[in-house]
């Protein structure tokens, strides 16, 4: 529980991220301290970007636009830490020895369904099935899995792949499905690539690569015809243009893919299962609750994005979204349908209060918080803080603790030890602010024990102290600092960057920033504004 050894509240910032000091990461691309105002108006700001593998989810999402099918189990996930907390870095997508074999299965899963599917992905399957028929195939799917049309080389090799199946006597389908299979292990649909700029210069990306990266960013999948067709045709040139698309496409259904994403990632929400509790304390946690709870979170932010929410909003409106599964959970009037609902203010305050982020924030019987307060320093408002030493846990248990302690008394306890104080006093008491919800996010009155919650407290943020008597107005006043609305901005560009931010995204950033500032901290508009910066439309070189 110590978060250092150390006694000072200042020490306990890193100036890295939590994660990169885990991997032995260094502060060089930190991006934590005030953005610099050493960008030059006159010259493109570009950004570096290192090309990368499919995620796993976006694997996923490609195989249903492409094909209409079920993905494969087989696809690789993520391995190792995310510096961002994001999963589109490119690191964590890396594929071995292991991971090779992962995506070969994967790709030939596919392939086998295939061959029922054919006819409605191509017409002349069931007309013309020959070399025409399969070019055709090249023509369309092919484009779409790699982003722009074939080249001479490429149309050759997996041509030759169907020819060779056909010649030894395979049906047409199962040619296209064997063809298939190679296609999806190539470099040009596993990686999102770019063209290479000169050392330290900037390029201005083609507008088939401007399409890749809207449509990863916004539908986590490939492009649709649409904006292959627009950008083939020159009409992404210039940042008018690529923002009308982006508009177009976050109008798009698809785009709750990258909504959903970004939020559960950003708040570092995981799946509630039936397994992630224990029952014995949670008995009615069953896989109706549980998907309930899931579905909630993700209605709630897609509504709010969609709805024109404000940051602001997002982080103290008392509402959510209910299904007649959640009316117990909630203790609210019965509903038919997904419904929003207000909850009482003096309670509840937005996407904090939300049933899984508390829930994801929790231990199996029991909250953390700690979690939760370093959700609210590290996610919320960009600070984060380093992990606990070694010896974290075995000072922990030699606290002598009274009889059910509260976390209250636990907290004070490990900020008695002055190794301890100096981080604690800044994660526990926006943490704590959190206690009456319980590990599974519903709110409780007082423990089991009976013992009552307190949560009414001060903390220290920056050269500000905010007091609070609870999760509402502890958010108001967060909801209320610039370092809010900068922080959202970061985590915005983390995401879509798929890496943290330097002093050379300076320009990127306070984009960003003043487009929340100027819409009055619009959601949608932060998602929309990236795609007018330079760092989206320009790269550096390697």
């Amino acid at each position: 529980m110590c978060a250092l050894l150390i006694g000072s509240a200042s020490a306990c910032y890193s100036g890295i991220d939590d994660q990169a000091v885990a991997d032995g990461g260094d502060d060089d691309d930190d991006g934590l301290g005030d953005v610099a105002t050493h960008c030059d108006p006159d010259a493109p700001d570009a950004a570096f970007r290192q090309g990368r593998r499919l995620s796993r989810l976006e694997y996923d999402y490609v195989i249903v636009d492409l094909f209409d099918l079920p993905p494969s189990d087989r696809f690789p996930g993520t391995f190792g830490k995310s510096k961002t907390g994001y999963s589109t870095e490119p690191a964590i997508n890396a594929v071995g020895e292991v991971t090779v074999e992962d995506v070969m299965i994967a790709a030939e899963e596919i392939a086998l369904a295939l061959p029922d599917k054919l006819p409605e992905l191509l017409p002349c399957a069931g007309t013309a099935a020959d070399n025409a028929c399969a070019e055709e195939y090249l023509a369309t799917i092919g484009r779409r899995a790699f982003r722009r049309t074939l080249t001479d080389a490429e149309h050759e090799v997996l041509l030759t792949v169907y020819e060779d199946e056909r010649a030894d006597e395979a049906t047409f389908a199962e040619a296209v499905a064997v063809m298939t299979a190679r296609l999806l292990q190539m470099p040009a649909f596993l990686y999102i690539l770019e063209a290479p700029a000169d050392d330290g210069e900037a390029r201005e990306l083609s507008s088939l690569e401007v399409a890749s990266r809207l449509s990863f960013y916004l539908w986590n999948s490939v492009p649709d015809d649409a904006l292959l067709d627009r950008a083939e045709a020159g009409e992404l040139d210039g940042s008018d243009a690529i923002y009308a698309e982006a508009q177009r496409m976050f109008d798009d259904a698809r785009s709750r893919r990258g909504f959903s994403r970004f939020f559960r990632e950003w708040t570092q929400v995981v799946e509630l299962e039936v397994t992630s509790k224990d029952t014995r304390v949670f008995p009615e946690l069953d896989e109706t609750l549980a998907n309930a709870i899931n579905d909630s979170f993700e209605r709630y932010v897609t509504q709010s994005v969609r709805a024109g929410a404000t940051l602001a909003e997002l982080l103290t409106e008392p509402t959510t979204v209910v299904n007649p599964a959640l009316v117990e959970f909630f203790g609210v009037d019965p509903v038919d349908d997904w419904t929003t609902i207000d909850l009482p203010a003096d309670r509840y305050a937005g996407l904090a209060t939300q049933p899984a982020v508390m829930a994801g924030l929790a231990h199996a019987t029991e909250t953390s918080y700690v979690y939760r307060g370093r959700f609210i320093r590290q996610r919320l408002l960009c600070e984060p803080v380093l992990p606990p030493p070694g010896n974290a846990m075995t000072a922990f248990n030699a606290l002598e603790k009274p009889e059910d302690p509260t976390a209250r008394d636990l907290s004070e306890l490990v900020r008695a030890r002055g190794d301890c104080q100096g981080c604690h006093d800044l994660i526990d008491p926006a943490g704590l602010s959190l206690e009456h919800f319980d590990a599974l996010g519903r709110w409780r009155d007082t423990y089991a024990t009976g013992k009552s919650i307190e949560t009414a407290d001060a903390v220290r943020l920056g050269d500000d102290t905010l007091s609070f008597a609870g999760p509402a107005e502890l958010m108001a006043q967060i909801a209320a600092l610039p370092q809010a609305t900068d922080c959202f901005a970061r985590q915005v560009f983390r995401y879509e960057a798929a890496r943290m931010e330097t002093d050379d995204d300076a320009c990127a950033l306070a984009e960003l920033a003043a487009a929340l500032d100027e819409s009055d901290g619009r959601l949608d508009e932060a998602f929309l504004a990236l795609t007018r910066t330079d760092a989206f439309r320009f790269r550096r070189g390697d």
